[in-house]
Order: structure tokens, then sequence, then C-alpha cells
């Protein structure tokens, strides 16, 4: 079995009157659509878990990380990426200490 981290990222979407591209913060009176993902919910059907940022998963499965994509590919929306990458032991971070313990536990 492997640990992947899964990093995703979701482009809001919004609707407005006024004719041209602009960021959020930019006033024009426009409703935000705040976009609810289910990659996060596909990412914890697909073995043990962990997520250890706002957009970042750990994975510990059989699947390979073609398989994850293929997996995720299947509820991903036009509007969202992610990126999947094979974890090691050669891994460190500022995070709580238990996210570090959690990959070293399975790796092992």
């Amino acid at each position: 079995m492997s640990v992947y981290q899964i990093t995703y990222y979701i482009a809001e979407t919004h609707n407005h009157e006024c004719d041209h591209d602009h960021q959020h913060d930019e006033n024009c009176n426009h409703d935000h659509h705040h976009h609810h993902s289910n990659l996060p919910r596909k990412i914890k059907s697909l073995g043990a878990w962990a997520n250890i940022m706002p957009t970042t998963f750990l994975l510990h499965t059989e699947m390979n990380s073609k398989d994850i994509k293929l997996a995720l590919d299947e509820v991903k929306e036009d509007n969202e990426i992610f990126f999947i990458s094979q974890v090691t032991l050669d891994n460190d971070g500022s995070m709580h200490p238990g996210a570090l313990a959690w990959i070293e536990s399975r790796l092992k």
C-alpha cells in the first residue's frame, strides 16, 4: 500500500451585472456562488485518509496515482483541478505532528 498526497483547487464562480472580468474583491454588487466539491467525499471513499490542510488530503490505498485520478475524474467538475503525488518517508513540514506520524506509520 502507498500514501498519496492529493491537493485540489476549486475556482469560484459568480454572477454579476457589470460587463468586465474582475476579482471577487472588486465591488460591482455581484452574487458569489461558493462551490461545494464532491472531491473530498470521493477521496475519503478510496481508503484511509487524513485532511492535513484545507484542500489537501493524504490517502493510504492500494490504488496507484492513475487509478486515483480516474476515480476523482468521475466527480470532478470543470472548475476543479487536482494533483496527486506519492509520499515517501523523505518528508517534513510544519504541520500537526500527528500528520507526520500518520504518514510514517503507514509507510513502515
